[in-house]
C-alpha cells in the first residue's frame, strides 16, 4: 500500500466510539475489531472521506512525531485493515465528489 492509494470503508463495516477507542464490527464476517486512540483518530478521518495523504498530513499536524514515522505507521494500519476487510482500495475512476 502507498500513501497515494485511495481507500474506503465498506458498507458492511460499522464502527462506534467507546471512550478513546473505536470498536468495529464487520457484519459480513461477524467479527469485532478494536483500535486505540491513535487508530481511532485515523479511522475518524477515513470516515470523513479523507485520503491516506490527507490523513497523514492531519496526523502530522496533531501529533509530535516525525512525518516518516506517521506515514509508516499509517500504512501499516491501513494494510492490516485492508487484509481484515475493514478497508478496501478504490480506483480513481470510482471516486465521486
Amino acid at each position: 500500500m502507498k500513501v497515494s492509494d485511495r481507500v474506503r470503508i465498506p458498507p458492511e463495516v460499522l464502527a462506534r466510539q467507546v471512550g478513546e477507542e473505536t470498536v468495529m464490527l464487520d457484519l459480513a464476517k461477524g467479527a469485532y475489531f478494536g483500535l486505540d486512540s491513535v487508530g481511532a483518530r485515523i479511522w475518524q478521518l477515513l470516515q470523513e472521506g479523507k485520503s491516506l495523504e490527507e490523513v497523514r498530513d492531519a496526523m502530522a499536524d496533531e501529533y509530535d512525531a516525525p512525518p516518516e514515522e506517521i506515514e509508516r505507521d499509517l500504512l501499516a494500519l491501513a494494510d492490516n485493515l485492508l487484509s481484515d476487510g475493514l478497508l478496501e482500495k478504490i480506483g480513481s475512476e470510482s471516486i465521486s465528489k
